[in-house]
Protein backbone atom coordinates (compact mmCIF):
# COMPACT_ATOMS: atom_id res chain seq x y z
CA UNK A 1 0.00 0.00 0.00
CA UNK A 2 1.23 3.45 -0.81
CA UNK A 3 -0.22 5.09 2.35
CA UNK A 4 1.74 2.89 4.77
CA UNK A 5 5.09 3.99 3.29
CA UNK A 6 4.37 7.55 4.46
CA UNK A 7 4.53 6.62 8.16
CA UNK A 8 8.31 5.88 8.26
CA UNK A 9 8.95 8.99 6.15
CA UNK A 10 6.98 11.19 8.55
CA UNK A 11 8.81 9.71 11.54
CA UNK A 12 12.15 10.36 9.84
CA UNK A 13 11.20 13.99 9.26
CA UNK A 14 10.14 14.66 12.86
CA UNK A 15 12.57 12.51 14.88
CA UNK A 16 16.32 12.17 14.46
CA UNK A 17 19.36 11.29 16.55
CA UNK A 18 22.65 9.50 16.56
CA UNK A 19 24.36 7.84 19.51
CA UNK A 20 26.50 10.98 19.90
CA UNK A 21 23.41 13.14 20.21
CA UNK A 22 20.63 12.92 22.76
CA UNK A 23 20.92 10.30 25.46
CA UNK A 24 18.52 11.22 28.17
CA UNK A 25 16.72 8.53 30.19
CA UNK A 26 17.94 5.95 27.68
CA UNK A 27 16.27 7.69 24.73
CA UNK A 28 18.49 8.75 21.84
CA UNK A 29 16.03 10.80 19.80
CA UNK A 30 15.04 14.44 19.57
CA UNK A 31 11.93 15.86 17.93
CA UNK A 32 12.81 18.56 15.36
CA UNK A 33 9.62 20.44 16.27
CA UNK A 34 11.12 21.07 19.74
CA UNK A 35 14.48 22.41 18.52
CA UNK A 36 14.79 26.13 19.22
CA UNK A 37 14.29 28.61 22.06
CA UNK A 38 10.96 28.50 23.87
CA UNK A 39 9.41 30.99 26.28
CA UNK A 40 6.87 29.89 28.88
CA UNK A 41 3.63 31.73 28.08
CA UNK A 42 1.05 29.89 30.19
CA UNK A 43 0.53 27.47 33.04
CA UNK A 44 3.70 26.26 34.74
CA UNK A 45 4.67 26.20 38.44
CA UNK A 46 2.92 29.44 39.37
CA UNK A 47 -0.42 28.32 37.93
CA UNK A 48 0.01 24.87 39.46
CA UNK A 49 0.54 26.44 42.91
CA UNK A 50 -2.58 28.61 42.47
CA UNK A 51 -4.63 25.51 41.66
CA UNK A 52 -3.20 23.13 44.26
CA UNK A 53 -2.12 25.04 47.39
CA UNK A 54 -5.40 25.04 49.28
CA UNK A 55 -5.57 27.16 52.43
CA UNK A 56 -2.70 29.35 51.27
CA UNK A 57 -3.91 31.56 48.45
CA UNK A 58 -1.06 32.95 46.43
CA UNK A 59 -1.44 36.68 46.27
CA UNK A 60 1.19 37.35 43.65
CA UNK A 61 3.60 35.34 41.53
CA UNK A 62 5.98 36.31 38.80
CA UNK A 63 8.79 34.82 36.77
CA UNK A 64 11.12 36.46 34.30
CA UNK A 65 13.43 35.10 31.62
CA UNK A 66 11.56 31.78 31.69
CA UNK A 67 13.13 30.31 28.53
CA UNK A 68 14.62 27.00 27.48
CA UNK A 69 16.80 26.40 24.43
CA UNK A 70 16.63 22.87 23.01
CA UNK A 71 19.49 22.20 20.58
CA UNK A 72 19.45 19.66 17.75
CA UNK A 73 22.40 17.82 19.34
CA UNK A 74 20.25 16.91 22.38
CA UNK A 75 21.59 19.54 24.77
CA UNK A 76 19.54 22.21 26.52
CA UNK A 77 20.02 25.34 28.61
CA UNK A 78 17.58 27.56 30.42
CA UNK A 79 17.66 31.29 30.90
CA UNK A 80 18.45 32.56 34.39
CA UNK A 81 14.90 32.42 35.76
CA UNK A 82 13.99 34.87 38.52
CA UNK A 83 10.73 34.01 40.28
CA UNK A 84 8.88 35.30 43.31
CA UNK A 85 5.71 34.45 45.19
CA UNK A 86 3.74 35.98 48.03
CA UNK A 87 1.55 33.59 50.00
CA UNK A 88 -0.97 34.53 52.68
CA UNK A 89 -2.40 31.85 54.98
CA UNK A 90 -5.73 33.00 56.38
CA UNK A 91 -6.71 30.04 58.54
CA UNK A 92 -6.92 31.49 62.05
CA UNK A 93 -4.35 34.27 62.43
CA UNK A 94 -2.90 35.60 59.18
CA UNK A 95 0.62 34.56 58.23
CA UNK A 96 2.41 35.86 55.18
CA UNK A 97 5.33 34.48 53.30
CA UNK A 98 7.38 35.86 50.44
CA UNK A 99 9.92 33.94 48.47
CA UNK A 100 12.42 34.76 45.75
CA UNK A 101 14.40 32.27 43.72
CA UNK A 102 16.88 32.27 40.87
CA UNK A 103 17.53 29.07 38.94
CA UNK A 104 19.41 28.01 35.81
CA UNK A 105 20.04 24.56 34.35
CA UNK A 106 21.72 22.85 31.41
CA UNK A 107 22.13 19.28 30.29
CA UNK A 108 20.61 16.82 27.82
CA UNK A 109 17.12 16.28 26.49
CA UNK A 110 15.33 13.70 24.37
CA UNK A 111 11.85 13.17 22.97
CA UNK A 112 10.09 10.18 21.44
CA UNK A 113 6.61 8.64 21.41
CA UNK A 114 5.03 11.73 23.00
CA UNK A 115 7.46 11.75 25.96
CA UNK A 116 9.78 14.71 26.58
CA UNK A 117 12.78 14.00 28.83
CA UNK A 118 15.01 16.53 30.58
CA UNK A 119 18.31 15.36 32.12
CA UNK A 120 20.06 18.26 33.88
CA UNK A 121 23.82 17.99 34.20
CA UNK A 122 24.26 21.30 36.01
CA UNK A 123 21.74 23.30 38.01
CA UNK A 124 22.28 26.36 40.13
CA UNK A 125 19.62 27.77 42.39
CA UNK A 126 19.48 30.31 45.17
CA UNK A 127 16.85 32.23 47.03
CA UNK A 128 15.23 33.00 50.34
CA UNK A 129 11.88 32.83 52.06
CA UNK A 130 10.62 35.43 54.54
CA UNK A 131 7.80 34.43 56.91
CA UNK A 132 5.85 37.02 58.87
CA UNK A 133 4.04 35.49 61.83
CA UNK A 134 0.84 36.95 63.37
CA UNK A 135 2.82 38.20 66.40
CA UNK A 136 5.00 40.35 64.13
CA UNK A 137 8.04 38.09 64.32
CA UNK A 138 9.85 37.58 60.99
CA UNK A 139 11.96 34.60 59.98
CA UNK A 140 14.23 34.41 56.95
CA UNK A 141 15.38 31.08 55.57
CA UNK A 142 17.53 30.13 52.61
CA UNK A 143 15.61 28.41 49.83
CA UNK A 144 16.72 24.78 49.61
CA UNK A 145 18.93 23.97 46.62
CA UNK A 146 17.01 22.40 43.76
CA UNK A 147 18.05 18.77 43.22
CA UNK A 148 19.55 17.75 39.90
CA UNK A 149 17.18 15.03 38.75
CA UNK A 150 15.80 13.75 35.47
CA UNK A 151 12.22 14.45 34.50
CA UNK A 152 9.77 12.97 31.98
CA UNK A 153 6.52 14.54 30.82
CA UNK A 154 4.16 14.20 27.90
CA UNK A 155 4.23 16.85 25.19
CA UNK A 156 2.64 18.10 22.03
CA UNK A 157 4.31 20.40 19.53
CA UNK A 158 2.84 22.13 16.50
CA UNK A 159 4.32 25.13 14.72
CA UNK A 160 5.32 27.71 17.33
CA UNK A 161 3.50 26.12 20.29
CA UNK A 162 4.66 23.42 22.69
CA UNK A 163 2.62 22.05 25.59
CA UNK A 164 4.02 19.83 28.34
CA UNK A 165 2.08 17.94 30.99
CA UNK A 166 4.00 16.75 34.07
CA UNK A 167 2.43 14.31 36.55
CA UNK A 168 2.87 15.62 40.09
CA UNK A 169 3.07 13.54 43.29
CA UNK A 170 0.17 15.55 44.78
CA UNK A 171 -2.56 17.59 43.16
CA UNK A 172 -3.27 17.96 39.48
CA UNK A 173 -0.75 17.52 36.69
CA UNK A 174 1.30 20.63 35.83
CA UNK A 175 0.57 21.88 32.33
CA UNK A 176 2.92 24.41 30.74
CA UNK A 177 2.51 26.23 27.43
CA UNK A 178 5.54 27.53 25.52
CA UNK A 179 5.82 29.76 22.46
CA UNK A 180 8.84 29.53 20.15
CA UNK A 181 11.05 32.63 20.23
CA UNK A 182 11.70 33.89 16.67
Amino acid sequence: MRGTSLIPALLAITTFATAAEADCIGVQAVDRCLVGTWKMTGGGPQEWMRQNMKGAPIVQTSASNNTITLSADGTFSTGVVHSSATITATKGDTMRGTGNMTIQASGKWSAAAGKFNICPVTMSSSGKVNIEEPNGRTMTMAMPKMPVKNSTMTYTCAGNTMKTVKAMPRGTAMTTIYTKVP
